[in-house]
């Protein structure tokens, strides 16, 4: 196989690229279903919580017994108050559920969840992958800028220099990065210089 990628056995790294930026698309959109079906869930029974008057007339959110346990404490004058409030709560979870269980909020979360773990494991393994190609070199940068600016300001130190560098690769040899339909340097160029080396 030659520096470009021309050749019979295919670059690990430009494989694992492609499967990364599979997965990352598949990560983004399961993240979208869950917390679409997480705001219905919300607007149908609200977040499970209770308001508890606090022994000093204040009032505080529980969402949980120990969250109860932690506002009351376990002084005999406001067990009936504890009591009252975890049976409210513990109401409140059971609507929560009943609608999760009718929405799939929990199965979508999981789904995402188990998504996230396969795109980590894919970027993980692209770390230690040595790419064989100028054609794996630039799906390895690709994906480092794509998921450094998900995970952060696209103009912060440094994805604009990773970007402008990936740019000249894919300039320089013509090479597209993964996800992309053609190379960057024809999407980017100059009118009139596209295809131009």
């Amino acid at each position: 196989m030659d520096k470009n990628g021309e050749g019979a056995a295919p670059d690990p790294a430009l494989l694992l690229s492609q499967a990364w930026v599979e997965a990352h698309v598949r990560t983004l959109a399961l993240c979208l279903k869950q917390q679409q079906l997480e705001t219905q869930l919300a607007i149908s029974v609200g977040f499970p919580a209770a308001d508890v008057a606090l022994p000093d007339g204040s009032q505080r959110k529980a969402s949980s017994l120990e969250d109860l346990e932690e506002a009351l404490g376990r002084a005999t004058s406001v067990e009936i108050a504890r009591a009252e409030e975890a049976e409210a709560l513990a109401s409140h979870w059971a609507r929560w559920r009943a609608k999760d269980a009718e929405l799939g909020y929990s199965a979508a979360k999981e789904a995402e969840q188990q998504a996230a773990d396969k795109e980590q494991l894919l970027l993980d393994k692209l770390a230690i992958t040595p790419a064989r190609t100028i054609a794996g070199v630039i799906a390895k940068l690709a994906v480092v800028l794509r998921e450094g600016e998900d995970n952060r300001d696209p103009s912060d130190f440094p994805l604009p220099h990773i970007r402008s560098v990936l740019e000249d690769l894919a300039r320089v040899t013509g090479h597209s990065t993964p996800g992309e339909s053609k190379p960057l340097s024809a999407a980017r160029a100059p009118i009139g210089q596209q295809g131009a080396s």
